[in-house]
C-alpha cells in the first residue's frame, strides 16, 4: 500500500510541475521578489520527498539521495530548456532553486534517518 501511494503522489507531483512549468497560465502578479524562486523550491523539495520516499519502498535505501537529486536536477534542467521554446524565459535561478529545494527535502530525510538509528 505505502509503495502504492508513493509511487502515485511521485507521478502526480511531476505531472504537475511538468504542466506548470510549460503552460503559460496568467495569475495574477504578486509583488514579493523571487517569489517564483520559492515556489520552485518548495516544488522540488516536494517532489524530492515522495520521489526518496517512493525510492526507500522499492528497498533503495543507500542510493535513495543521490537518485533523487540527480532526477530532479535532470528534470528542472531539461524544463528549463524547454520553457524556452513556449514562450517562457529560462533562467539559470530557476534551476538552482530546483536543486536547493531537493537538497533540502533529501537532506531532511537523511537527518531523520540519523537520528531514528
Amino acid at each position: 500500500m505505502r509503495k502504492t501511494f508513493y509511487l502515485l503522489a511521485t507521478l502526480i507531483i511531476i505531472a504537475s510541475i511538468v504542466y506548470l512549468s510549460l503552460a503559460t497560465l496568467s495569475l495574477p502578479s504578486v509583488s514579493v521578489s523571487n517569489i517564483d524562486k520559492l515556489q520552485h523550491g518548495f516544488a522540488y523539495a516536494v517532489l524530492a520527498f515522495f520521489f526518496c520516499m517512493s525510492l526507500r519502498t522499492w528497498g533503495l535505501n543507500r542510493a535513495q539521495y543521490i537518485i533523487t537529486l540527480l532526477f530532479c536536477a535532470f528534470l528542472g534542467g531539461v524544463l528549463e530548456i524547454v520553457q524556452s521554446r513556449y514562450g517562457r524565459m529560462m533562467e539559470f535561478g530557476d534551476f538552482a532553486a530546483d536543486v536547493i529545494g531537493a537538497s533540502l527535502a533529501c537532506s531532511f530525510i537523511f537527518l531523520r534517518d540519523q537520528r531514528a538509528a
